[in-house]
């Protein structure tokens, strides 16, 4: 009456499609439904998740469940019997007479089962309703296919067909729905599905699947087993052909999957299912007829054809694929869920296959040693010819066919071929005449033995070259191998924040302020260096790049800022990165990714799969292993990877950094400088030692020198120039700040004081960066051809008149001032370490560095027994003015000059074009590192930095 009186108003019949929402949104049995849907949720969600309190009260009031239980009285209990009796005819009529949303039939699939509240009456009856609309033969149809025919004028059974299929396959492993799984049974809706799985199935076991065939015998009698042999080879290749094909048909037979799934849903937890599907029974009788019933019939078990196709790959040469594997192994593991017979009864089927993939691989693994040896053919050459003919040709039967006998001879060991040789080899020489020595010498040269040729293994192993540097962690090839895919280092990258205050100005790091407060014109006071004007001229050039840029306005505004002591909160945002050490192929990194991410029982992210290449230690970004190396690597690779980077970095940051070089050196100099401070550096990530860390930084440091050649074209001009003039602006600044008629009073004297002392460590590492080298070739350097006839020059020391050898004083003058401004702000780490300024994080840090105790026994007689003071000579005695400031301010120092140390060793590491052993270079310096924790005192810190009397001046 509804639909004929919507119909018959025109304000709601003019179009059909409104017709069906008004039809589905107006019936009241619809949204009786609805409700009923709400109040049952609680109910399955409480029965899941506490199945073994599942006989106790639920204390919620309204629930379905409380109807039969909430009352104690057998009226009372018979009347919510009979309530709940209507609830299931309710909700099957209206999927009869209601057009329901797909979304909202497959939610009522799901709570069906609850309907029949475990009684036995409801859930036969829900059962009949599966034997009566599941048409087996018809899973397979999609849900397209089902709306079409519902439309098409096919009724509701196709719907309703659906409908129960995703309940048997959603039917949760809980108590109230055993009687509708015992139910299925007697109805025989189980044998069913059962029988549609293993109905025309393939009798026999893939043919590209030798594990699932048992080991077959070989004759004694040769001549025979040859003409076998013979006789059956067209035989074996009609039938090996003829089983793909039955499985080519079988594996695409539609609702195979949704068989398997079915059968999965019904037999988890269920004892009485688990072994009707395994063909268990206590009854003889009952076993004596199945056994006669699949004789007869030719069919398999079940189990079995679930194990073949658990085990059975695609083929690939054949076009083979095997969609459901996995979804026979989910049944196999799901039939032995809590069941000792049907564990049993799996384990052994899957223990013989597995026994018999050992015999295949201790077959191939004898024949593959056979023939590496040296000292004759495969085994058995030494016997008859019958007998090798026969070993042979049952060695290559049992690799291409399954059918095939296998020869017990082929199991020999390598060293019983190696023994029959060498025992055969005196009675073959035997049979020749004796040679007189007449006849030798009438033989002349011929008599020399030929010398015996080279097995092609062992040639083709002396031909390959060996792997060296850093080597994928999943392939295990690097540069020498693979030349053309480019490597990357996993490394952990995360944001640091630092105010203008405390060291964290942008413009005082990077030199901005030292550029822009250096004289405009020469100052006289320098021109007794011979040098001094060049590198004057190099910072002008630099600070005129500079000037009226946006970077050097707000730089000089907060060195202004600073000074007065307003506006000093400004916080800066940098980067940290820390590494593990371990390479990587950016494209096994992407093929790893979609495994990880597609795995059928445990998908994971990008980076929880990576951390499990990277040794367990997180990380998040892949750094290019950018060098002059990559020349054979595609330019689109590089540019991609490098892409892929800067769009991490910039993720972790908030915003894309202006400058990449920059934002490049600043996390180069804070990885040293926490270093320096002798910080663990696996606190971030989980993992990493110093020398992987060095390594980060020297490819870091290839990098970003790639970076400055590009910032000439990509970025504006200022940037190239401005990292290229700072080392020179610097030394010009320590002269001028040093001089004699320098005036600390004035405020452009000030902010060139404080700007040498800030950005001392970024001018070090620009220095060694960019001027460690000469532009010609330094010394003697032997020149080298590899086999393409390029040029190739061996590894050659920086040269001795490089800028830091040079100057390397000046610029410890720099560190040291960077020590006492650090000192006079209390900073008293690299800036990196979480939750700064708190007594007791600072206290833990402490404990975490590497540094030996320098608090306990007297500075004076760590100083007389120091190797610095007592040389022997008058000239390197320290005074003990000096002595005592350099002990009172030790722990201020300490930082600044192991940084000082790890900068000297540095360039006499690092030079651009030549970073043939790199990873070397890192492991020394992770030694200069650790000398410098060891050291006892500060004067034993000043010998390893090799500081001499000159830096002990420097320092008082």
């Amino acid at each position: 009456g509804e639909s004929a009186a919507s119909s018959s108003n025109p304000s709601t019949g003019t179009a059909s499609s409104r017709n069906q929402i008004s039809h589905v949104e107006g019936n009241p049995t619809t949204e009786a439904l609805q409700e009923i849907i709400e109040m049952l949720s609680s109910d399955i969600s409480a029965e899941i998740s506490d199945e073994s309190a599942n006989k106790k009260l639920m204390s919620r009031s309204g629930s379905f469940v409380n109807l039969s239980q909430q009352e104690e009285t057998s009226d009372e209990q018979q009347g919510g019997e009979d309530e709940d009796s209507r609830t299931l005819p309710l909700v099957l009529k209206s999927l009869h007479s209601t057009e329901l949303s797909p979304p909202l039939r497959k939610v009522i699939a799901k709570l069906l089962p609850f309907l029949t509240y475990g009684q036995v009456s409801q859930s036969r009856e829900l059962a009949s309703y599966f034997v009566q609309y599941v048409n087996v033969e018809s899973i397979g149809i999609s849900e397209g296919a089902l709306n079409s025919q519902s439309d098409s004028g096919g009724g509701n059974d196709s719907i309703l067909m659906n409908t129960f299929v995703e309940t048997a396959i959603n039917l949760p492993p809980v108590s109230v729905c055993d009687n509708l799984r015992n139910e299925l049974m007697k109805n025989g809706f189980v044998q069913k599905v059962r029988s549609f799985l293993t109905n025309d199935a393939p009798t026999r076991p893939p043919s590209w699947s030798p594990a699932l065939y048992p080991k077959k015998s070989v004759s004694s009698k040769t001549s025979k087993r040859a003409s076998s042999q013979r006789k059956k080879a067209s035989s074996e290749e009609g039938e090996e052909v003829q089983n793909k094909e039955e499985w080519r048909r079988y594996f695409d037979r539609p609702g195979s999957s949704q068989a398997f799934k079915i059968l999965t849903g019904l037999c988890s937890k269920h004892t009485p299912t688990q072994l009707l599907l395994s063909d268990i029974t206590n009854d003889e009788e009952d076993k004596t007829n199945q056994r006669q019933a699949g004789e007869a019939g030719n069919e398999l078990d079940l189990l079995t054809l679930c194990h073949w196709m658990e085990i059975t790959s695609d083929n690939t040469a054949s076009n083979i694929k095997n969609p459901n594997g996995i979804l026979a192994e989910t049944l196999l593991d799901a039939l032995k869920e809590d069941n000792v017979a049907t564990s049993d009864k799996i384990g052994a089927l899957r223990r013989k296959t597995r026994d018999r993939k050992k015999e295949l691989a201790e077959e191939r693994r004898n024949r593959a040693l056979v023939g590496m040896s040296a000292f004759g053919k495969l085994a058995g050459a030494a016997v008859e010819a019958g007998g090798a003919a026969a070993a042979s040709s049952a060695a290559l039967a049992s690799a291409n066919s399954i059918d095939a006998d296998e020869s017990s001879e082929s199991n020999r060991s390598m060293f019983a071929s190696m023994f029959s040789s060498l025992l055969t080899a005196p009675s073959s020489s035997s049979s020749q005449q004796p040679r007189t020595r007449a006849s030798a010498a009438a033989g002349g040269g011929s008599a020399v033995a030929e010398p015996k040729a080279q097995p092609a293994w062992m040639a083709e192993m002396e031909a390959m070259a060996d792997e060296t540097g850093a080597t994928c962690a999943v392939c295990q090839e690097g540069r020498t191998l693979q030349p053309s895919e480019l490597l990357g280092l996993y490394a952990y990258v995360k944001k640091v924040s630092l105010p203008s205050s405390q060291g964290g100005g942008k413009g005082d790091i990077d030199g901005t302020v030292v550029l822009l407060s250096l004289p405009t014109s020469f100052p006289s006071s320098l021109k007794s260096a011979g040098d001094a004007e060049a590198l004057f001229q190099k910072a002008r050039d630099a600070a005129k790049a500079l000037e009226g840029s946006s970077h050097a306005l707000s730089a000089m505004s907060s060195a202004a800022n600073s000074i007065t002591g307003s506006g000093g909160g400004r916080s800066n945002y940098y980067i940290t990165t820390v590494s593990a050490g371990n390479a990587i192929h950016i494209s096994c990194h992407k093929k790893a990714k979609a495994a990880d991410r597609n795995h059928p029982k445990a998908p994971k992210s990008e980076w929880e799969g990576a951390s499990l290449r990277n040794s367990r230690v997180t990380c998040n970004v892949i750094l290019p292993m950018v060098s002059s190396k990559t020349s054979k690597v595609p330019l689109v690779s590089v540019e991609t990877a490098l892409s892929d980077h800067n769009a991490i970095i910039a993720n972790t940051l908030g915003a894309r950094p202006k400058s990449i070089l920059w934002n490049c050196l600043h996390d180069v100099r804070f990885l040293l400088l926490r270093m320096a401070y002798g910080e663990a550096l696996n606190v971030d990530c989980g993992g990493g030692s110093s020398s992987s860390n060095f390594l980060l930084a020297l490819y870091q440091l290839y990098s970003a020198d790639m970076f400055a050649l590009n910032a000439e074209h990509d970025e504006s001009v200022e940037v190239s120039r401005h990292a290229r003039g700072l080392s020179a602006g610097f030394l010009v600044g320590v002269d001028v700040v040093d001089g004699p008629d320098f005036n600390r009073h004035e405020a452009r004297s000030k902010r060139l004081e404080r700007g040498v002392a800030d950005a001392a460590p970024m001018a070090a590492l620009c220095s060694i960066l960019f001027y460690n080298a000469d532009s010609k070739p330094y010394g003697n350097a032997k020149e080298t051809h590899d086999l393409s006839g390029s040029q190739q020059h061996e590894r050659k020391a920086p040269p001795p008149t490089r800028q830091w050898e040079l100057y390397k004083s000046k610029f410890l003058v720099g560190l040291i001032r960077c020590a006492g401004h650090r000192h006079s702000l209390g900073l008293t780490d690299s800036g990196c370490v979480t939750s700064r300024g708190i007594s007791t994080v600072r206290k833990n840090v402490e404990k975490s560095r590497s540094f030996a105790d320098w608090s306990g026994g007297s500075c004076d007689d760590a100083a007389a027994d120091s190797p610095s003071s007592s040389t022997g000579t008058a000239q390197t005695k320290v005074p003990s003015r000096r002595t005592s400031m350099i002990d009172e301010y030790s722990g201020a120092l300490r930082p600044m000059l192991t940084l000082y140390a790890v900068f000297n060793q540095l360039s006499k590491e690092f030079v651009l074009g030549e970073d043939d052993g790199t990873e070397e270079s890192s492991e020394r310096l992770a030694a200069k590192l650790e000398s410098c924790y060891k050291a006892e005192d500060i004067h034993e810190l000043l010998e390893i930095a090799e500081i001499n009397d000159v830096g002990h001046d420097v320092i008082c």
